[in-house]
């Protein structure tokens, strides 16, 4: 099964570039001839693709894993063949000549430029068709097409006990909402990565004594994951003197009409367990009958699926055992005899403990294993049971309980999802990814089809936000509106996905323990872990196949507080990889040069927090790479050679040492993702600056998605944004009042805008923004920071809006009547508000019934803020509120409400505005809201205060 999952990851990308083969030939005139013998390939990826997905959902030793294997090696041929002819292929770019003869002169020379790859590109294709003959693989594909199916069946034997550590209250809940509640039939769902304990808890409370006596009959159903209109019984407890043994046939499925017949007039419980798709869950539950007499159904489902059921009542998510449960679980299986781990196997425990992220069925099978007397109850055998516990529990083990959680998961996804969680294992395990970059790698990979209406990012996090729904990969941070800002897979997924991917050949990953890539393989993705041998050019053989390479070991240098820190680790870092520095002539530079030279089919090269300083000059050579990625990284200039990347998708440039972007940047006409800022120096602090752009013709590069942070000052270039007609996300610097009638015109243009900031050249000067009539209606995050001689009044009427930063604004009002606040008022969809030096005035009044959405507010540096009033029923969902750098304001508004606040920030506040908060600490009224943090709480005269808060940080300095 291992190496059949990668290579169903793989073909959906190698399809994606036959089609891409198809379009090429199209374009460049090919032969009809070649258009066949691409097609052909077409073809036998398609055949391949259903040969494997059906394996995938058979058992292990009804698969065969040399003809596996087979197909995976004629994969890669055809992906090698098809690259190659997109890399020595002459790309046409240039525009039609108005001159019929000189055109024709062009086509012909460019057709003879193109016959040579053409013509080995038809070679390709018949050596290709030599080896599948030569290994008769259609013939063993037809003759291995039938076998056993393979059951979904995550074993819970470790909870053989009695007993519910961590879900005492889940039971008693859930007992309740079936005996007690409604007497219509009540759906009761169940939801939770596999291992986490959904069968066990549900088999513990329908075998309650109460439950049993409460119903007239009980059943376990299964659904079939691929024929909806298969239902299988593993368990019942039907009355068998009423004849019901004709609902179930031999073979164990059910016959829902006789099942809905016998159901009539009966107070039933019915449990379909682990469910995986809405099509069977929806024909089931339409099926049985509700008497009103108080039956119940109890899905679980590993997938957050829309059941569309009018009598869904309640959701139990499982999102694994909190810490204090989880060492409980544990304790109880790997010492059975005390229940309690000793003094010097505390340290060790705890480290075997994290790995298994709360999996209740991981903590158990880990205890158990430990138990068995193979490891000696001593630090040094449980270090190195920490050391190969993906080994121990793995695929390839006597033991292996992740695959056995997760295999049925992985089978149950498309293709496409099965390329994009295989591609968490080039990242380390620990470490999150933000969704830009993760989306913006599978684009370049090809994993993401085309949908209509809809841009190949929405797709991608469309595909994103699935594995999340089923559990596979969770939410690290979140934008304000619940979008994904990052995620990771749990530590034992990434266990069971990191060999699939070695074993597959779909990930290669070098550290420590793995230094040396295998020869025998044509490596595809190379990822790097904190592991950097100096002699790159030799370590691996054939990097002419890689097409995606990941560096990693350097993402704190950004995270440092102090300064001084900051430039020492950044020393240290770049003395331990000075490998990676190619500023001199060293042999380590030079090294790295013949490495990435060879790289010749590259399309993704992420070098992010890498402290590289210049580009590799061969960066021009890498025809077909998509995805460039410095961020991070000490490079100063952008190298010519990058303009022959007419393939590039994403230039990623942020927070590096470049200051200008160069003129021919138009000529990467494939261009989605332009996402550029400096730093001022190494030392990585403060705000971000704008890369200059300038005479750039930046304009006709019509497929721009985000351009974001760039410095546009004079006319023209202001113009040409406004044919950036896709634009979602714009980000300007060094915006010049006078310029403001222009950008203006330029925005109301950019008709599917999202996000835009506009920053004036200076903290000091204003911005001009009033001169949009006929704003794009898509916008939902604002940021304006500059001065402001009154409030762009187009603001209001931007109903999608969900957050505005405004900064340096000093807006001051003529009306003492008007408020600073009134054109946000009527924003209903507005949740983060952060305002900072925004306005100068003595008075803030939030008005009754207004901000009803806002969650965050930020409200900083207003020097002249005496009084914050809130009136009844505003801010009423707020919470997290930060104030800080108010100087004269004395105290928190006492009408505040604070029913939702969850997290009080402050900081630089007067003493008189802490004694304040301190006094209403005390007094009971901000006591389920803040918490101190160390320094507050060695400071705090009062003995009480202490007692009187709970779970959220509030912290503050004073103003000196």
């Amino acid at each position: 099964m291992e190496v059949a999952a990668s290579v169903s990851a793989a073909l959906p990308a190698a399809l994606v570039l036959v089609n891409r083969v198809l379009a090429s030939l199209s374009d460049q005139g090919g032969s009809s001839g070649a258009k066949q013998d691409v097609e052909k390939l077409k073809s036998l990826l398609s055949s391949f693709q259903s040969f494997i997905k059906l394996k995938e959902n058979q058992k292990k030793d009804h698969v065969s894993q040399d003809l596996v294997n087979k197909i995976q090696g004629v994969t890669a041929e055809i992906e090698d063949a098809l690259d190659d002819f997109l890399f020595e292929v002459h790309m046409d770019r240039t525009q039609p000549h108005p001159n019929a003869r000189v055109q024709s002169l062009h086509d012909l020379a460019h057709k003879i430029l193109n016959y040579k790859p053409i013509k080995r590109l038809s070679k390709r294709e018949k050596r290709i068709n030599q080896i599948i003959e030569n290994h008769n693989l259609m013939d063993r594909m037809a003759a291995e097409k039938h076998g056993s199916e393979l059951i979904d069946k995550a074993s819970d034997s470790f909870f053989e006990d009695n007993r519910l550590v961590g879900f005492i209250t889940r039971r008693e809940e859930m007992l309740n909402q079936l005996i007690s509640g409604d007497s219509k039939r009540t759906t009761i769902q169940v939801v939770g990565p596999g291992g986490s304990g959904k069968t066990f808890l549900v088999k513990k409370v329908s075998a309650d004594q109460h439950v049993v006596t409460h119903f007239h009959c009980r059943a376990w159903l299964r659904l079939s994951r691929f024929d909806s209109s298969e239902v299988f019984v593993l368990d019942s407890r039907f009355d068998p003197t009423t004849g019901d043994s004709s609902i179930v046939s031999e073979s164990g499925r059910v016959d829902t009409t006789r099942l809905h017949n016998y159901l009539h007039q009966k107070r039933y419980l019915l449990v379909l367990d682990n469910v995986w798709n809405r099509q069977s869950l929806v024909q089931i539950l339409k099926d049985l009958p509700d008497q009103e007499n108080g039956s119940r159904v109890i899905i679980t489902t590993r997938n957050n699926i829309d059941v569309a059921d009018d009598k869904l009542k309640h959701t139990h998510k499982l999102d694994g055992l909190i810490e204090e449960e989880a060492w409980e679980l544990f304790c109880t299986h790997a010492f059975p005899r005390s229940g309690c781990c000793p003094n010097f196997l505390e340290k060790v425990s705890s480290k075997i403990l994290n790995k298994c992220d709360g999996l209740p069925l991981a903590i158990a099978a880990v205890g158990f294993l430990l138990s068995t007397g193979q490891w000696r109850e001593v630090e040094y055998d449980w270090e190195t049971f920490y050391n190969s516990l993906a080994h121990e529990i793995g695929t390839s083990s006597k033991f292996p309980i992740i695959s056995s959680v997760l295999q049925p998961s992985f089978v149950d996804l498309q293709e496409n999802l099965k390329s994009c969680f295989l591609y968490f294992s080039i990242f380390p395990e620990d470490q999150s990814v933000s969704r830009g970059r993760l989306i913006r790698s599978w684009l370049a990979e090809g994993f993401v089809k085309e949908v209509n209406g809809k841009t190949p990012e929405e797709v991608a996090e469309t595909y994103l936000n699935e594995l999340i729904g089923r559990n596979l990969v969770r939410i690290c941070s979140s934008e304000i509106d619940g979008r994904v800002r990052t995620c990771q897979v749990l530590r034992l997924y990434h266990d069971f996905i990191a060999p699939l991917s070695k074993d597959g050949n779909f990930v290669t990953v070098v550290d420590k323990k793995n230094s040396k890539p295998s020869q025998d393989k044509k490596v595809r993705r190379l990822s790097f872990h904190e592991y950097f041998p100096l002699k790159l050019d030799e370590m691996i053989s054939n990097a002419e196949y890689v097409r995606t390479l990941f560096m990693f070991g350097h993402h704190d240098i950004g995270t440092i507080e102090d300064d001084s820190k900051k430039e020492s680790r950044w020393k240290r870092i770049k003395n331990r990889i000075r490998s990676f520095t190619t500023s001199s002539y060293s042999d380590q530079d030079h090294h790295l040069e013949m490495f990435l030279r060879k790289f010749r089919l590259l399309k993704v090269l992420d070098l992010q927090q890498v402290p590289v300083q210049n580009l590799t000059k061969y960066v021009g050579s890498f025809i077909l790479l998509k995805c460039l990625n410095m961020r991070y990284t000490c490079i100063e200039t952008v190298p010519d050679s990058i303009q022959k990347l007419v393939h590039l998708e994403t230039l990623d440039l942020k927070y590096t040492l470049v200051k200008k972007l160069p003129k021919w940047i138009h000529k990467l006409q494939k261009l989605r993702h332009l996402l550029v800022s400096r730093r001022n120096s190494t030392i990585i602090s403060g705000e971000p600056q704008a890369i200059c752009v300038s005479n750039s013709r930046i304009g006709s590069i019509s497929s721009l998605q985000k351009v974001s942070l760039i410095a546009v000052e004079n006319v023209e270039d202001i113009k040409q944004l406004g044919r950036l007609k896709q634009l979602r996300k714009v980000g300007l610097a060094n915006h010049h009042e006078e310029n403001g009638r222009e950008l203006c015109e330029s925005i109301q243009q950019m008709e599917n805008l999202c996000k835009i900031k506009v920053r004036a050249a200076t903290a000091e000067k204003f911005l001009d923004l009033d001169h949009i009539t006929k704003p794009p209606t898509s916008i939902k995050h604002l940021n304006l920071e500059g001065g402001l001689r009154r409030f762009p009044s187009w603001i209001k009427s931007l109903s999608s809006l969900v957050k505005v930063v405004l900064k340096s604004s000093k807006l001051r009002l003529k009306d003492e009547s008007s408020s600073p606040l009134e054109n946000l008022e009527s924003l209903q969809c507005l949740m983060e508000l952060e305002m900072v030096d925004y306005y100068v005035g003595t008075k803030l009044v939030f008005k009754a019934n207004t901000f009803k959405s806002l969650r965050k507010l930020h409200v900083e540096q207003f020097d002249e803020l005496k009084e914050v009033v809130v009136e009844t029923m505003a801010l009423v969902m707020l919470q997290k509120l930060t104030i800080c750098k108010c100087e004269k304001l004395k105290a928190l508004p006492t009408s505040c409400c604070l029913g939702k606040l969850e997290e009080l920030v402050v900081y630089e506040m007067s003493g008189d505005f802490i004694d304040n908060i301190k006094r209403r600490i005390n007094e009971g009224q901000l006591k389920n809201h803040v918490q101190r943090s160390n320094d507050e709480a060695s400071s705090s005269s009062s003995s009480n205060a202490g007692h009187a808060l709970s779970r959220r940080i509030m912290s503050y300095r004073h103003i000196s």
